[in-house]
């Protein structure tokens, strides 16, 4: 994979995208459940709402997947 970064300019400006991309979404997740605490003041609360968003990511991996088969 790393002689592919080095050789394939475009591969390697998706890969360092998709790596920028990743961070953004964990600062986010960090982000939003420390906005939710600061409101709530409930851990309760909190843990609910992050584990529906951990239900919603895991069902898009196979929502996506039936999408993309289905639409061609």
């Amino acid at each position: 994979m790393f002689e592919l970064l080095k050789r394939n300019r475009n591969f390697r400006i998706f890969f360092e995208a998709s790596c920028i991309s990743g961070i953004g979404d964990y600062v986010d997740d960090i982000a939003f459940s420390m906005l939710i605490y600061k409101f709530t003041e409930s851990t309760l609360i909190t843990s609910y709402v992050f584990a529906i968003k951990m239900i919603l990511s895991f069902v898009s991996m196979f929502t996506s997947t039936i999408v993309d088969y289905n639409n061609k």
